[in-house]
């Protein structure tokens, strides 16, 4: 009985961890920006550094047809990622965007249109790759010591039970 409650416990606390590293990873972090673009005129933002995943909504009035060009830059001012977005007088557009290293700043440049105003929304989570390597093992551990005690408690009642009936 004592490898069954052993084992529920263990459960409980692997759920827990894979609970708490879900949430450790989760985008908590947000740039919200509204702002105005002029042709070929760079409008930078600083960010926290963020995880290689970033999530973006990115929207924009124009007069015209307006294409715009967003970049994720590292600490140097290395490139990590572009993307364009176009439309005719407007733009709408969200997802994500993998990137090889955490970014500390984000640039839009208006490269077709003259002008547009735009409103900028990134998400995006800070947290150290081996904090969450620690709390994902130890959430395998955990989750196999459970399943070893709970499977031992069942063969041995299961044992029992046989020789009982015999």
């Amino acid at each position: 009985m004592r490898a069954l409650i052993i084992g529920i416990i263990l459960f409980l606390i692997s759920f827990s961890i894979g609970i708490g590293a879900m949430y450790y990873e989760a985008p908590k972090l947000m740039l919200d920006e509204e702002f105005s673009l002029e042709r070929e005129a760079i409008t930078s933002f600083p960010i926290e550094e963020t995880s290689l995943k970033v999530y973006y909504n990115i929207t924009c009035k124009s007069e015209r047809a307006l294409n715009i060009s967003m970049g994720f830059f590292n600490e140097e001012g290395g490139s990590l990622g572009n993307l364009t977005f176009s439309g005719n007088k407007k733009i709408s557009s969200s997802g994500y965007e993998y990137l090889p290293e955490a970014s500390r700043e984000v640039r839009l440049t208006l490269t077709e249109g003259d002008h547009a105003t735009c409103c900028l929304k990134l998400y995006y989570s800070q947290f150290d790759e081996m904090t969450l390597l620690l709390m994902v093992s130890m959430q395998l551990l955990t989750s196999m010591l459970a399943i070893s005690l709970i499977l031992s408690y069942y063969l041995k009642l299961r044992r029992g039970h046989r020789s009982k009936s015999s």
